[in-house]
């Protein structure tokens, strides 16, 4: 009995027909041979991280091809609103204690810099925020 069929082979021939390229323009990208390319959209064979990251470098949507979600639904899916929202606040605050002026542009990227901070360190310590606020006031 064959195993399960995995759906990464059928994704990565949506893919390789959404961006209009042939198997061998694919494989060339991917560092593989077209051999190995049509094992990889024939479920033979699984392609490593590598491959991934060289055929992303053409266009190729890696996210949906590991897990079925476009970049952009996986992006809206996992985006932790609250915690964006809370960010916000939390800069327009500090920016108030400290006397600082934060135009749109400006919070966007406190509030980006703290998200991506907060989600390696789950912490922010008030000190940095301080900082941001100096760096880009």
């Amino acid at each position: 009995m064959r195993p399960k069929k995995r759906p990464y082979a059928e994704r990565l021939r949506l893919e390789r027909a959404r961006l209009g390229i042939s198997q061998a323009q694919l494989a060339e990208a991917g560092g593989v041979s077209k051999t190995t390319e049509l094992a990889y959209e024939a479920d033979k064979y699984v392609f490593d991280v590598e491959y991934l990251d060289a055929v992303g470098a053409v266009g190729v949507d890696t996210t949906y091809v590991q897990n079925g979600l476009r970049v952009s639904e996986f992006v809206v899916q996992n985006f932790d609103w609250d915690l964006h929202q809370q960010l916000i606040v939390l800069a327009l605050e500090a920016a108030e204690l400290e006397n600082v002026v934060l135009p749109p542009a400006k919070l966007a990227q406190i509030v980006r810099m703290l998200y991506t901070k907060f989600s390696e360190s789950k912490r922010i310590e008030p000190a940095e925020l301080a900082g941001l606020l100096r760096l880009v006031a």
